[in-house]
């Protein structure tokens, strides 16, 4: 299947997040979102392998910086089949 979205950063106070796709237990898509100079947050796309029953997971971190206060992401997605 073919999963595209866009991860948004909510807060510009923040020193962002990570962010991830992860399918079956591992990680298919990671990418940094938000934090300074990145507030437009970042468009993706996956190509992934799926059967009956796999199950699809969408994460947010703190962060390389740890630090939570502020940090808030929002994730828009699209699954389609291939």
């Amino acid at each position: 299947m073919r999963i595209t979205g866009k991860m948004i950063p909510t807060s510009a106070q923040g020193d962002g997040t990570s962010a991830r796709i992860l399918v079956d237990g591992l990680e298919v898509f990671s990418a940094d979102v938000g934090g300074p100079g990145n507030q437009k947050g970042i468009e993706y796309g996956v190509s992934v392998q799926v059967r009956k029953g796999s199950l699809v997971d969408f994460a947010v971190t703190p962060g390389p910086g740890t630090d939570v206060n502020y940090d808030a992401t929002t994730i828009m997605a699209v699954i389609q089949p291939l």
